[in-house]
């Protein structure tokens, strides 16, 4: 099962990752978890530059929208100045940080009768979905927070790469001081070992609780997936 720890040290290396791409003025535009393999290792490789676009000072314009409908930053879809900038790619990583806390995305478009409508039903939609979190865990309620401030609709007002860094490595740090662990974060893989062992002990909450939790597992999974490719690295 994927641990907490886990998703923390992705989210790291996929920090370091933008990080490297805005640095070299490129934002990659198609953050999501597709184009994400996974090594023998379990470290994370971004992959897919294909809508990759360079960027010039702090932001570009464009005329052209692209991204995965359910992962375009809100500043993609105005039709007068669609900007390009690594809070972008923020955006993005928010949306999945997101899919791995909760097991679905957070903004799913009404799809329309052409591209434009639907765009519009996911402005719509992102401008009337408030972010909140309510997690028992406090790793994962940590973690929520990132999200909130990744998925904010003002690009301006989102973490950037080097801030979700420094929370991430603020998470650590407790891991490694033995403040945090898996064994008691996971409340929902405990609930689905006692069922294994024997259902007839779990009550209907608690079973609600386990269907949730294979449901997100189910989703997690599919970052391994791609790892056998084997010369990816």
């Amino acid at each position: 099962k994927l641990k907490l720890s886990q998703i923390v040290k992705w989210m790291s290396q996929m920090c370091s990752a933008l990080q490297h791409i805005s640095d070299k003025k490129y934002v990659h535009r198609d953050i999501k978890a597709d184009n994400i393999l996974i090594d023998d290792d379990l470290n994370v490789v971004l992959t897919d530059f294909g809508c990759c676009k360079k960027f010039e000072g702090s932001e570009t314009t464009m005329t052209t929208t692209i991204g995965t409908f359910s992962h375009v930053p809100p500043e993609y879809i105005t039709n007068d100045i669609d900007k390009i900038a690594p809070a972008n790619d923020m955006w993005g990583l928010g949306v999945l940080l997101h899919q791995l806390l909760t097991g679905k995305l957070p903004f799913i478009p009404t799809v329309g009768y052409n591209k434009q409508e639907t765009l519009n039903n996911l402005k719509k939609t992102i401008d009337t979905t408030p972010i909140s979190f309510n997690f028992s865990q406090q790793v994962k309620q940590e973690l929520g927070q990132i999200c909130g401030h990744l998925l904010q609709i003002n690009m301006d007002k989102r973490y950037t790469a080097e801030k979700v860094q420094a929370a991430l490595n603020d998470i650590q740090i407790k891991y490694d001081q033995g403040q945090l662990n898996d064994d008691n974060l996971l409340e929902e893989q405990k609930l689905q070992n006692a069922y294994n062992e024997n259902p007839s002990t779990i009550n209907q909450s608690e079973e609600l609780k386990i269907k949730k939790f294979v449901k997100v597992a189910n989703i997690k999974i599919q970052f391994f997936d791609h790892a056998q490719l084997n010369d990816i690295r």
